[in-house]
């Protein structure tokens, strides 16, 4: 009777008892994919010169890890590099440049970016570019006075120039490296002209540069003395007291006339320019109006 009464229980107990189903989990892992070396194209280079150039390179795939080194190999013959910029840090996929200089005037440069994960290096395919025969034009070229009629006109010599040739005119800048008068040519910074009078005349400098393969293209210009000079200023007083005399249309072509060259002369010397721009206007306005009303002004 005791061992029924333990059973009975023992099957109530059971009989309690809720079994809750485990739902199954998914337990299967996904591999990451392996790295690989950096994937990495080169743009075409810029700023070409006849001694500097600047490269272009871009990580398009870091090859899933991090790029350890980016830098640029380049060198004179195909596939031979004989040298190399690089800088390190954590970098990403994007853009990156260099400037390289002493380069040698009229040379092919063969060049390619690389960048550096954990797993290797990875390269771009090969581009190339040629550096100019021709030097750059002078800079800094500058005149100051040192005497009376005696000016210093110095520069820059320009990148990748044997000489510098300096000529003037007085009826505008040189316009070749062969017209105007030759004022200095030599591997100097500096000349000084003697017997200049600034205030009657105006001096129109051109500097070139000059190797073995020829001139600059482009020049330095720098200009001495007012381009109104004495001679257009009392034309110009001149001009506005006869047209104040005259009348009728002789008065509305002189102030016309007046008009333009104040125009002109306004970005040199606006002291000058703008009150005889006023009487000019105001000249033109009453000989129009005179001869609108069928008066002979």
């Amino acid at each position: 009777m005791k061992w029924f009464v333990l059973l009975t229980l023992l099957v109530l107990g059971l009989s309690l008892i809720t079994i809750v189903p485990v739902e199954a989990t998914d337990t299967t892992i996904t591999a990451k994919p392996p790295s690989i070396i950096p994937t990495i194209e080169a743009n075409n280079a810029t700023g070409i010169s006849p001694t500097t150039a600047v490269l272009h390179g871009n990580v398009v795939d870091t090859g899933g890890e991090d790029i350890t080194t980016i830098g640029f190999d380049w060198g004179f013959a195909s596939g031979n590099y004989t040298y190399s910029w690089n800088t390190t840090g954590i970098y990403g996929a994007g853009a990156f440049e260099h400037g390289i200089s002493s380069l040698p005037l009229h040379t092919q440069v063969f060049w390619r970016a690389f960048a550096i994960n954990g797993v290797g290096q990875g390269n771009s395919t090969e581009l190339s570019l040629w550096t100019l025969d021709l030097p750059l034009a002078p800079t800094d070229f500058t005149i100051t006075q040192v005497g009376y009629s005696s000016f210093n006109i110095s520069w820059t010599m320009g990148i990748a120039a044997n000489t510098t040739m300096v000529r003037v005119s007085e009826t505008g800048y040189p316009e070749s490296a062969t017209s105007g008068i030759l004022v200095y040519s030599g591997s100097g910074t500096w000349v000084v002209v003697d017997g200049l009078d600034p205030n009657m005349t105006t001096y129109y400098y051109c500097a070139w540069s000059h190797n073995d393969f020829g001139y600059s293209l482009d020049y330095a210009e720098a200009i001495l003395g007012n381009p109104l000079g004495i001679p257009q200023v009392l034309f110009a007083v001149g001009l506005c007291g006869y047209a104040l005399w005259k009348k009728g249309w002789i008065r509305i072509l002189l102030a016309i006339c007046l008009i333009l060259w104040a125009a002109f002369a306004m970005p040199y010397d606006i002291k000058i320019a703008a009150p005889l721009l006023s009487v000019g206007i105001v000249l033109l306005t009453m000989a129009t109006l005179k001869l609108s009303k069928g008066g002979e002004g």
